[in-house]
């Protein structure tokens, strides 16, 4: 069974964020649903975490592989304080983490 090393990230946001910051932060983070023309097209607007293979266990917490570090920490430092540490990822973590 080979290792392989993730880490967990919890954030919390800056209390002086704006409502519009908050919703930006969220937005990029998660992505949103995009309705035009009166709601008859939708188009869903991806996310940060639309590229990263990751787990999100509870609210504020975010597990991920290692080499996805520097991009996650570069926006969420933006926005929030942030704790991270290592783990070792189980083999039911890495395959929720490929989809299967």
């Amino acid at each position: 069974m080979k290792k392989e090393i993730g880490t967990v990230v919890f954030y919390k946001l800056r209390e002086k964020l704006t409502p519009k910051e908050r919703a930006r932060f969220h937005r990029e983070l998660s992505g949103y649903l995009n309705k035009s023309f009166y709601g008859h097209f939708h188009y869903q607007r991806k996310g940060l975490l639309s590229k990263i293979p990751h787990l999100s266990p509870v609210r504020a917490a975010i597990i991920t592989r290692k080499k996805y570090l520097p991009t996650l920490l570069k926006f969420l430092t933006r926005y929030a304080k942030v704790l991270k540490w290592d783990i070792i990822l189980s083999e039911e973590d890495i395959r929720k983490m490929q989809g299967g």
